[in-house]
């Protein structure tokens, strides 16, 4: 249960992060705020993360949730251009899962390499496809797949950074 509420965490920061950061035309402070809200909220999770159990598939489905119940929050009747569709669901599924795939990656004693280049590479394709998800209209000061990008390394950077700190901090 507590994998699922951390992955459940995860998709409700992500989404609103992004959500926000739409409603403040893509707003580079927005866009900050956002990116240290998930950063934050990873770092937490992954002191909570248990290296022998494999919450992959529980933390996945509550990520998938929290992505839910942002859009039922806040959904189209009170902002009618932002539709309900498949794409705003990518991007939000992407922020999410893209996001946990590094907090199990940095939970394990060892850092599992090929996890955090799959899940960059992940994020890379993404963003190259960025007009099959594109979803502003209008002008904005960055579009939701630079958000989506800008966090997911965020993320990295503050995980490389704990463990850094972790391993000094317990190291001999």
């Amino acid at each position: 249960m507590r994998d699922w509420a951390s992955g459940l965490c995860v998709g409700l920061v992500t989404s609103l992060g992004l959500f926000g950061d739409r409603l403040a035309l893509g707003s580079a402070r927005t866009a900050v705020t956002a990116d240290v809200a998930t950063t934050l909220v990873a770092v937490l999770v992954v002191t909570r993360v248990s290296e022998r159990r494999r919450p992959y598939v529980s933390a996945a489905l509550g990520a998938c949730a929290g992505i839910v119940a942002a859009h039922l929050a806040l959904g189209p009747d009170r902002t009618p251009w932002m539709s309900e569709r498949a794409p705003q669901f990518v991007n939000d599924v992407v922020a999410a899962l893209a996001t946990l795939a590094l907090v199990f990656a940095f939970a394990r004693r060892r850092l599992v390499l090929a996890c955090v280049v799959a899940t960059t590479a992940f994020v890379g394709v993404y963003a190259a496809t960025h007009a099959c998800w594109h979803l502003d209209r209008g002008r904005f000061e960055a579009t939701v797949q630079e958000c989506v990008v800008a966090q997911f390394f965020s993320v990295l950077l503050a995980l490389w950074v704990h463990r850094a700190a972790r391993r000094r901090l317990v190291a001999p």
